[in-house]
């Protein structure tokens, strides 16, 4: 596939010598040290790519032509996970010219939404994805913007395996190699040829900008 290069069966990322690759590492937010040193590092969030009208449309449309590509064998249908990986999922899906559903956190009322799976045993909320919204015909593409120990991923597919859809491919914008989230899903037995790719890799988690909780509560 062009432009990529495969980490292990199946798990894809960009070549850094790609373009996208390039502006991504560029464009992520610079922070100083917190002790005070001139030292800055790059951390990314998904504000890099949402702040950069040009990055962004870069991304949307390297995607849509990936996409467009496959012809009939394309997706029919966009999840993101809620809730960043609506940033870039919405606006693949309106490209596509496709449906867009976001995998939530919660259900409305519980006849109306399908659960990844009642017997999981799962430190996050739950995943849903609505009733009727996909059928065993559907092609999905899964988009979230960093995957970190693959549990999200994970329960991201669950749902649409309840559903009996076929997932194309999972995609994060950035993945942090040491917390093996793309290893743990391809080490599920059911997820084990699920085709998977990044835009972009960081070696640890640290390099994620997280808000701190006292930060939050003061906005």
């Amino acid at each position: 596939m062009d432009g990529l290069v495969e980490i292990s069966p199946n798990h894809f990322t960009l070549k850094k010598s790609h373009p996208v690759y390039v502006a991504l590492r560029e464009k992520s937010t610079r922070l100083r040290k917190l002790d005070s040193s001139k030292e800055y590092k790059p951390l990314y969030d998904v504000t890099t790519i949402t702040e950069s009208p040009e990055l962004f449309k870069t991304i949307i449309d390297w995607l849509a032509t990936r996409y467009r590509a496959m012809g009939s064998d394309g997706p029919t249908h966009i999840l993101g996970i809620d809730s960043c990986g609506c940033y870039i999922g919405a606006p693949l899906a309106l490209v596509l010219g496709i449906p867009f559903l976001p995998l939530r956190r919660g259900a409305l009322t519980e006849g109306d939404f399908v659960m990844e799976g009642e017997n999981k045993k799962a430190p996050n909320p739950p995943l849903f994805v609505r009733n009727g919204s996909l059928s065993p015909d559907s092609r999905v593409v899964v988009v979230d913007d960093f995957i970190a120990n693959g549990r999200t991923l994970e329960a991201a597919l669950d749902c649409v395996q309840v559903v009996g859809s076929k997932v194309l491919e999972a995609i994060a914008m950035c993945e942090i190699i040491e917390l093996e989230g793309f290893k743990h899903v391809h080490d599920i037995p059911n997820y084990k040829d699920v085709r998977l790719m990044s835009l972009f890799r960081l070696h640890k988690v640290s390099e994620v900008l997280f808000m701190p909780r006292r930060f939050q509560a003061k906005i």
